[in-house]
């Protein structure tokens, strides 16, 4: 009985060996195809054998990395995104040095890109960044920044790590999700963005400072700009403005008053502002270019050039006209200058009467000349006289 046991187990280790050598052979046999199909470009057939060897290979094959490279490029040159896609997935629960993984991951990013699948490479990059450093991390993160960013999801960009390549971005993101704590926080040093970035990066800084109710601080952020755009304009003037530094006030409505936009409003608060100062002259010039426009701004414009000339603070210029009739009516004195054709004749209202005036002119002597030409057409009593109206 002892010898029989004996002679059953040889048996046993014998056929476990025997059975052990034919599937050894069967592999090496199976790789041999493998590499040569490959080698020849087929391969449908490369992946399809891969695949077969992976299943029936043990899980400490030594040539089980060299099948899943061929396998993951067999899927790249056949632009099978499917499979390369769940060998990708597969990857994270495989026991992979990571070199491996990162070449893997490169091709699915550069199949995905050319097929424009953007979920699948997004997952790729996610998964590539924590196998990344220095350059190469940055630029991972620049290319997931970029998605995120396009694809407006603002939490998953602002919990990437902070880094010079996507700090915008994340800045970006978190104003969007009204994290203005962050965008100060991030914002406070210059030197952790790309120097052409300054002034996107002041304009967050500025915005996010005045939702916290900081509005001096956002001045400061909000002057170091280098190009102003007339929202940040219209905010220094009026911070000015409120601050009755009616100088810095007028220098920024002055730009603003360049923007189309803005022009009606600008030109009428430049008008209060001169005001200020008592200076009509200047106030009248900016309320006339803003009454020039049918808005809100227009029409306050035009009400304060009334109250102006109403309240005799309207300026006036002298000058030498040719007088050569009076009438009770202005429309009487209109008729005159129509039936007789003259052209540079005028009507001007003094103490209730309608008073036929021709030519301007800074000098006496230069109306002279009018003044003979209109007595020849029958003005014998026309003289010429000095006239005050309000500057035009």
């Amino acid at each position: 009985m002892k010898k029989l046991i004996i002679f059953l187990l040889c048996v046993s280790v014998f056929s476990s060996g025997f059975a052990k050598q034919n599937k050894n052979q069967e592999l090496n046999k199976l790789l041999v195809l493998i590499q040569g199909v490959y080698n020849d470009k087929l391969y449908s057939l490369a992946a399809q054998k891969a695949e077969e060897y992976l299943k029936k290979a043990p899980k400490d094959d030594p040539k089980r990395l060299k099948i899943i490279m061929i396998l993951a490029n067999s899927y790249y040159m056949t632009k099978d995104s499917d499979k390369l896609f769940f060998l990708i997935k597969e990857l994270k629960y495989r026991n992979i040095p990571d070199d491996i993984k990162k070449k893997i991951f490169y091709l699915g990013i550069k199949l995905f890109k050319e097929k424009n699948e953007k979920e699948r490479l997004i997952y790729t990059l996610e998964n590539l960044l924590p196998l990344t450093t220095g350059t190469e991390r940055s630029d991972i993160l620049r290319a997931l920044a970029t998605y995120y960013y396009t694809k407006k999801q603002w939490d998953k960009l602002a919990d990437l790590p902070d880094d010079k390549a996507i700090n915008l971005y994340k800045v970006i993101a978190f104003y969007k999700l009204k994290n203005y704590d962050d965008v100060v926080r991030l914002t406070r040093r210059l030197e952790n963005f790309e120097p052409e970035q300054k002034d996107d990066v002041l304009y967050y800084r500025g915005l996010a400072l005045t939702k916290l109710g900081k509005e001096d601080e956002a001045v400061k952020a909000f002057e170091t700009i280098t190009f102003k755009t007339p929202e940040i304009l219209d905010f220094l003037a009026n911070y000015y403005l409120k601050k009755k530094d009616y100088i810095r006030a007028e220098r920024y409505y002055k730009l603003l008053s360049l923007e189309e936009k803005y022009k009606d409003y600008a030109n009428y608060v430049l008008g209060v502002i001169q005001e200020q100062y008592k200076d009509y002259a200047k106030a009248i010039h900016y309320y006339k270019k803003a009454a020039k426009y049918n808005t809100k701004y227009g029409k306050l414009a035009r009400k304060r050039l009334e109250q102006i000339k109403a309240a005799g603070l309207m300026p006036k210029k002298k000058f030498y006209a040719v007088r050569i009739i009076t009438f009770n009516t202005k429309a009487k004195a209109q008729n005159l200058i129509k039936k007789k054709h003259l052209k540079e004749c005028y009507v001007e209202h003094q103490k209730g009467y309608y008073i036929v005036f021709c030519g301007k002119f800074n000098k006496k002597q230069e109306a002279k000349p009018l003044l003979e030409k209109l007595k020849k057409k029958g003005f014998v009593d026309a003289f010429i006289t000095t006239v005050e109206t309000y500057v035009d």
